[in-house]
């Protein structure tokens, strides 16, 4: 899937996890590269276009990997620099703003 279009749409409710025209989706966002699906996600389901990179399949492999060396368990995630969060999704947000700040920082 290399260099083909994906398209990150998000629904109304960021705790739907399910299939919506075919397409699976886990809290609220779901993944595809088909033009003709996203516009039916967003024009009939009234959902959210996020993106529509190259590769953005990729990068969300990899948040997910480079945040799963935090997890303690039981949903907990603990960063280098003490702070614990709870929860998968709001893990990855902290890890993202921790990345940008230290990108800003140079």
């Amino acid at each position: 899937m290399k260099g083909e279009i994906m398209y990150k749409i998000k629904t109304p409710s960021n705790l739907y996890n399910g299939i919506t025209s075919g397409i699976q989706f886990k809290n609220g966002i779901g993944l595809t590269n088909e033009e003709s699906v996203k516009n039916v996600l967003i024009h009939d389901f009234n959902y959210t276009l996020i993106e529509g990179e190259k590769e953005t399949q990729d990068d969300d492999i990899q948040l997910s990997q480079d945040v799963d060396k935090y997890h303690k368990g039981s949903g907990y995630y603990e960063f280098p620099n003490g702070e614990t969060i709870r929860g998968k999704e709001k893990a990855q947000e902290y890890l993202l703003a921790l990345k940008d700040e230290e990108g800003g920082q140079q």
